[in-house]
């Protein structure tokens, strides 16, 4: 590898199949891992280790805000200052970047001694159109309000992963279905016996 520039891309995808709280941790640090690639040539690595701490501080921030969904989906819901919610969805979420960041003399003051921006991207999201009742068509870019990186900071010897939100980001609860509009109780098309 050759040094000198100040980014390392790697890409990561995250296959979604988590069984159980200790474990699930595990499988999606080891996941973005799984993904990575090597460095350009030309670009500055990261080491190792490093990557897997950045992951896996990552992971755990994530694991906060989105449901990572044994069909492969991610889920997450939208709640704005405003009281509204928007279930959001997403396909092939994934790591597309690690960039080491510039450490400033401000910075190194607020005992800042590493910073790095994480980039996420996806194949695909959607939302749910809670007037239609149903899913919004999937968009080949991710959700408009969710960032598209996160920060990575080590203070103190310690690393830390924050999302810079507008509102906020909880997990989703799964696949969300149309309610029934029917008014029978029962799957459309169909009938009770004798009516």
């Amino acid at each position: 590898m050759m040094g000198g520039a100040k980014q390392w891309f790697v890409s990561a995808v995250i296959a979604f199949g988590c069984q159980g709280a200790s474990s699930a941790q595990t499988d999606l640090t080891d996941l973005l891992k799984r993904g990575l690639a090597d460095a350009a040539l030309g670009l500055k690595p990261i080491s190792e280790k490093e990557q897997d701490e950045i992951l896996k501080v990552t992971a755990q921030m994530l694991s906060k805000k989105i449901s990572f969904l044994p069909d492969g989906f991610a889920s997450s819901v939208h709640y704005l200052p405003s009281g509204s919610a928007t279930h959001v969805q997403w396909k092939d979420f994934k790591v597309t970047r690690i960039t080491e960041q510039t450490v400033t003399e401000a910075d190194r003051a607020n005992y800042i001694t590493k910073r790095y921006s994480v980039a996420f991207g996806c194949a695909a999201s959607r939302t749910w159109d809670a007037k239609a009742n149903r899913w919004t068509e999937w968009k080949p870019t991710g959700y408009t309000f969710f960032p598209s990186s996160a920060k990575v900071e080590e203070m103190a010897g310690k690393l830390v992963a924050t999302l810079g939100e507008h509102g906020q980001f909880l997990k989703g609860g799964g696949a969300i279905q149309p309610a029934n509009t029917h008014g029978n109780g029962l799957p459309p098309g169909m009938k009770r016996a004798g009516k």
